[in-house]
């Protein structure tokens, strides 16, 4: 059974405690990502920070953005097999896990968007694609992004 270790994403994105809203919604908009764990300035997990908890008003901007944060943080191994991770997220009802190592570091992220284009690739009766999930995200428009899946056979 594959292991979730190989398409976690591992150079794991953080926002320092204490960084505005303004910048979490830079970091979103240019990583393309929707999760970002904050951190304390010894480098220690706070909570995660979801895109769609951001309030988008100029109001808010300056605020910080740990305010927006959930606490409660969800871990898997990075042994554990995809499937785990699948029921994890249906237990817990969240949209991604932090991977730890046996050392109990965090080493990555695994989200629903990862563990839905892995399935998308098992689906396929044709060749996967030779791609990971951030490497489609580096595609510019969404049309070219459409024209390369279908070329692909996803």
């Amino acid at each position: 059974m594959s292991k979730i270790q190989m398409m976690m994403a591992k150079n794991l994105i953080t926002l320092p405690s204490g960084s505005s809203v303004s910048l979490a919604h830079e970091i979103f908009k240019e990583k393309r990502i929707r999760h970002l764990p904050i951190v304390s300035r010894e480098n220690h997990i706070l909570g995660l920070l979801q895109a769609q908890s951001l309030p988008s008003s100029q109001d808010f901007m300056d605020l910080p953005a740990h305010l927006f944060m959930s606490s409660e943080i969800f871990l898997i191994s990075e042994n554990s097999t995809i499937k785990e991770a699948v029921f994890k997220i249906l237990e817990s009802k969240t949209s991604s896990l932090l991977v730890h190592n046996d050392s109990r570091e965090v080493v990555g992220i695994i989200t629903t968007d990862d563990l839905l284009f892995h399935l998308t690739q098992f689906l396929s009766s044709e060749e996967p694609p030779h791609r990971t999930w951030k490497q489609w995200m580096d595609i510019p428009t969404l049309g070219q992004l459409i024209h390369q899946l279908s070329m692909s056979g996803v």
